[in-house]
């Protein structure tokens, strides 16, 4: 209601949208542009459920955004992408009550950070040139165009290779696991 809104922002809560999990169960699309508007604060999750299986945050970040658009005002409508990624970080950390070590890349935080390539999401260039380019990464990234991954100052994922376990050797564990089963 917007009585509760009103209280989420002036108590400093953190509201979590779970776009495609809130999709898939029937329960509604979140108030996040009110929250927003009201002051409040937001996060995005999946809640251990995706819009569709891929387990693609940036897909979850589209969605999200997208619900939020109002009909007919299509430029206008759209959320501010650098508020949707700041939400996403800074807020998601508050909500894990992890505000100390997460959120953002400060002295004295973990480095997590994810290197996005912009090769195909800002491609054709010339579509692209004259869109901001968190605008074309929240309308258009996925998981696919993540090159590396840091996860508190270590390298997980590097030139889209795994660092810390052998992948084809877990799928072929997998696919035995799966053979045994059947």
């Amino acid at each position: 209601t917007n009585e509760d809104i009103q209280i989420l922002a002036d108590t400093g809560a953190v509201a979590v949208n779970n776009a495609g999990s809130n999709l898939r169960l029937s329960t509604g699309i979140s108030r996040t542009r009110d929250v927003l508007d009201a002051g409040g604060r937001m996060a995005f999750g999946t809640d251990s459920i995706s819009f569709s299986d891929e387990e693609d945050f940036f897909q979850e970040l589209r969605l999200a955004a997208y619900l939020q658009r109002i009909p007919g005002e299509l430029e206008v409508g759209r959320l501010d992408s650098l508020q949707v990624l700041r939400n996403s970080t800074v807020n998601g950390a508050v909500a894990l009550r992890q505000e100390k070590a997460l959120g953002s890349l400060d002295v004295g935080k973990e480095a997590d950070l994810l290197v996005v390539s912009k090769k195909r999401f800002l491609w054709p260039k010339p579509k692209y040139a004259s869109i901001p380019i968190l605008d074309a990464l929240i309308d258009r990234a996925t998981a696919a165009d993540i090159e590396t991954v840091m996860i508190a100052g270590r390298v997980v994922l590097d030139n889209g290779e795994f660092t810390t376990v052998d992948e084809q050797q877990v799928l072929a564990d997998f696919a035995e696991a799966g053979r045994d089963r059947l």
